[in-house]
Formats: C-alpha cells, sequence, structure tokens
C-alpha cells in the first residue's frame, strides 16, 4: 500500500506540539508498517513549508523545530516530485470538484488537494487525511485513525 500524507497530517506531525497519539500512530507506521511504503508529495511539502516558512519569519525559534521535522520527513518518506502527467490529472480532478462537490468554493482552495489526489493516482495510493470529504470522490482515502500500522 502506498499512503500519500496530506498537508494537515504533516502539519500535525512537525508541530511543535504534535498530538501524542498521532505521534505513535507515525512511529509505528514506519517501524511497522512492512508492505506499506509512505509518500512525502511534493505539493504537501510546498503547502507545509510555505505556511511553516511565514511563521518561522514571525518567531524563528518556535519554528525552526517543524521545518526541521519537515526536512527530516522529506528525506526520511519517499518523496514524489511533480510530473506533467499529474498536473493534467489535477485539472481534471479540479473540474470535477468543481462541478460535482465544491461549487460553492473558492477556485484556489481546491486547487492543492487536486493535485494531492492526483498525485495519489499517479501512484496508485490512499490519501491519508481528516479531511476524507477533500478527496474520496477522487481517489481512496483513509482517517489516520482507521489505519493500523501493525496490519498494513
Amino acid at each position: 500500500m502506498r499512503l500519500f500524507l496530506d498537508t494537515g497530517i504533516v502539519g500535525q506531525l512537525c508541530h511543535p506540539n504534535c498530538k501524542p497519539d498521532l505521534s505513535r500512530w507515525y512511529e509505528r507506521l514506519m517501524s511497522e508498517a512492512s508492505n506499506t511504503t509512505v509518500m512525502l508529495a511534493e505539493i504537501t511539502d510546498y503547502e507545509h513549508r510555505r505556511v511553516v516558512t511565514l511563521l518561522h519569519a514571525r518567531e524563528p525559534k518556535k519554528w525552526q523545530v517543524s521545518l526541521d521535522r519537515l526536512n527530516k520527513m522529506t528525506a526520511l518518506l519517499d518523496y514524489v516530485p511533480l510530473k506533467t502527467s499529474v498536473m493534467r490529472q489535477a485539472a481534471e480532478f479540479w473540474a470535477k470538484a468543481r462541478i460535482e462537490k465544491k461549487k460553492d468554493e473558492k477556485d484556489s482552495r481546491i486547487d492543492i488537494d487536486v493535485i494531492l489526489a492526483a498525485q495519489a493516482a499517479d501512484e496508485q495510493g490512499v490519501v491519508v487525511t481528516d479531511n476524507v470529504k477533500d478527496f474520496y470522490f477522487l481517489v481512496p482515502t483513509k482517517r489516520w485513525q482507521e489505519l493500523d500500522p501493525g496490519s498494513l
């Protein structure tokens, strides 16, 4: 199984005060999930890094931990760069999202979600997220609480 961590999950894992239950789950995932590859999509890295970089500029000492954790995650996980074919799929997903599910959302609010979904689709992956409603109609999705690392 290929698991793509959504920005919300990455953000929580990198936060200076990560929730202990999520942190334990991630540690188990990395040590016990022998048939699973944990993926970090380039778009997720970008989305989290831009927010943390802004926060870091305001409070460098507090947010350096988050940048350090993100850099470690980038080196540790299978990093998936963007490709032209993925961006073309994302454009199709964007149109589908606008027509079927996200009619009232600002266009820019769904861009990153559809790009992540396209990256996951390209790798036959599952998006791990707290916002299943943002992805479920495009690609397989799971909440992290639904995934037992010991059985993956």
